[in-house]
């Protein structure tokens, strides 16, 4: 048997993968099922929220002991469908999404379940090193699903209803839709030629690396959004960035979370997504093109 075999054969053992129902996501019933979407709106309104981004841009409410209600102007249809997507193709845990619809305000409301667990920056400090090992483990087999899911339109970059693409890496408006990879890979030449001018980035910086295939991304799996589940079960969070983007993605975006993570976290990203160090030099170079200079965008092309 090869290395690689009994790499994985090990990670099977580990993190029982053997068994599927310890990974299929809940698509158990809620009581909130029978609430019209003005009660479920009522209680938004007057449940306290577990999670609110500055100026209630972004919010989460728990309305009932399973449920929560994720509001907020702008919620893209791509979200939902990439989660039902990891559903049907891949054995990761995934909030079920129970209902979506918009208020007569135009807000956009998805009612999903509400995961009982602890995040793992909250819990990350408190567990052994085996538990540690056992998570890397159960994260790298999950990547590995997440890029091989398909779909008709795996060569488009971006998210998968064609929208534009959101995230750290596509500025605080967005950018695109991209109809080509080589369309976004200009963007990305023009944001590091922003950086050049504007002397913010070293002049040796590596070009943006298109040479890699396109896979499904999370593009936000930072410590937050992954949840050890009171049934013992580790799920991903928050998929609203997700989508089609070069393999290397997923690594630079798990390096560049808005706080420092633990040390040997750092160690795991490079497990679990593989190490592209120079792809994330990359971004790491445009950062001020992406958070500060994106209005000079129209006049330094």
């Amino acid at each position: 048997m090869c290395l690689i075999q009994a790499i994985v054969k090990l990670h099977k053992y580990w993190c029982g993968l053997g068994d599927k129902k310890r990974d299929e996501p809940s698509t158990s019933t809620s009581p909130t099922d029978s609430l019209t979407n003005e009660k479920i709106i009522e209680l938004f309104k007057t449940c306290p929220a577990i999670y609110t981004t500055p100026f209630l841009q972004r919010r989460v409410v728990r309305i009932a002991p399973d449920t929560v209600v994720k509001c907020y102007s702008g919620i893209t249809p791509a979200e939902v469908m990439t989660m039902r997507l990891v559903q049907s193709q891949t054995t990761i845990p995934v909030p079920a999404v129970r209902r979506v619809f918009k208020s007569d305000a135009e807000d956009d409301y998805v009612v999903m379940e509400y995961v009982e667990g602890e995040t793992l920056y909250t819990c990350w400090e408190k567990l052994t090193i085996w538990t540690k090992v056992k998570i890397a483990c159960k994260l790298w087999w999950y990547i590995q699903q997440l890029r091989a899911v398909r779909t008709k339109d795996v060569e488009t970059p971006g998210p998968i209803d064609g929208g534009p693409c959101d995230g750290n890496f596509f500025t605080i408006y967005g950018a695109g839709p991209f109809q080509t990879y080589s369309e976004m890979s200009a963007w990305f030449a023009h944001m590091l030629s922003v950086s050049h001018r504007m002397k913010k980035a070293p002049l040796d910086t590596p070009p943006f690396d298109d040479t890699k295939p396109l896979v499904l991304t999370h593009q936000d799996l930072h410590m937050q959004n992954i949840i050890l589940g009171s049934d013992g079960r580790l799920w991903l969070i928050d998929w609203g960035q997700a989508g089609f983007y070069p393999i290397w993605f997923e690594y630079a975006s798990m390096n560049a979370c808005p706080e420092p993570p633990p040390r040997d976290w750092r160690f795991i990203t490079r497990f679990v997504a593989g190490r592209y160090r120079k792809q994330a030099q990359f971004m790491a170079s445009i950062a001020w093109a992406l958070s500060y200079g994106y209005q000079l965008f129209t006049y330094l092309k």
